[in-house]
């Protein structure tokens, strides 16, 4: 059974990968009259359609020899980890700013500051997500930067912020309910993380529907939770004892059946 979840698992972010370099590669190719930045006069070379899955592997590659590279010259682990997010938020910054230089007209040095930094976030989570899902480090630096390769279409600043911040919102609300399925199925644990978990979803997921997102997702994604999620947690209504010995037998024996009542913690 874990051989079959593995499976699954790998071909559901197998499809989520090809669907980012399909859109990648066809974001190069979108071309409008009135605001498209692809490129001058409305025309985009196909050689680009290649280079930008050339690209997209070779900077895997590297992330891949420096990972071995790491692992050879025996780097503890932390530190070796630390190297490798410094070499991703890297190379994100760069994908970022240049899948944005097409624009710089209507963009300033703060605008790509904060534009950038918005994207290796957006970048950084794609790939906890993924990682959380498949468990393939490759899997996911893949997400990352396909994420921060894509191609912003629209000379509109302001039409750039939401978009940012409308990825971003919806990306760590998608994370944090990964989060919160992952502790609930911990049984027996005592921790109240599940909660600080749902606060924090519930904080993105408001900013996600206040700059653009239809609520309605969000109401079918936790209707769908309800209905696939399984095996988990339960939480148990706890009275005091001395609450319990100040009350008749027949008081005394309905609370011991609310005591046993599963809660689910979902």
């Amino acid at each position: 059974m874990t051989n079959i979840s593995k499976i699954s698992r790998s071909i559901i972010v197998v499809f989520f990968i090809a669907f980012m370099l399909f859109f990648g590669y066809q974001n190069i190719m979108i071309s409008t009259a009135s605001n498209s930045v692809a490129v001058q006069n409305n025309n985009i070379p196909g050689w680009m359609k290649i280079v930008y899955i050339v690209v997209l592997i070779i900077l895997v590659i590297m992330y891949v020899y420096l990972k071995e590279k790491l692992y050879k010259i025996k780097v503890k682990r932390k530190n070796s980890l630390i190297i490798r997010y410094i070499y991703l938020v890297i190379i994100g910054g760069i994908t970022s700013y240049l899948s944005l230089f097409r624009i710089n007209s209507v963009l300033d040095i703060l605008d790509y500051i904060l534009l950038i930094a918005f994207s290796v976030s957006i970048g950084l989570i794609v790939k906890k997500i993924i990682f959380n899902v498949s468990k393939s480090d490759i899997l996911s630096v893949i997400g990352m930067f396909s994420s921060t390769m894509m191609i912003d279409i629209t000379k509109q600043k302001t039409e750039l912020y939401i978009a940012q911040m409308i990825a971003l919102f919806v990306m760590m609300s998608i994370y944090f309910m990964q989060l919160i399925i992952d502790e609930l199925k911990q049984k027996g644990i005592k921790n109240r993380k599940y909660v600080t978990y749902s606060v924090f979803l519930g904080i993105s997921s408001g900013f996600s529907i206040l700059v653009g997102i239809n609520p309605v997702v969000y109401l079918i994604l936790i209707v769908l939770m309800f209905f696939i999620s399984s095996n988990l947690d339960y939480a148990h209504i706890t009275f005091s004892r001395k609450m319990i010995e100040g009350i008749s037998k027949e008081k005394r024996e309905f609370l011991f059946k609310i005591e046993r009542i599963n809660i689910s913690k979902l």
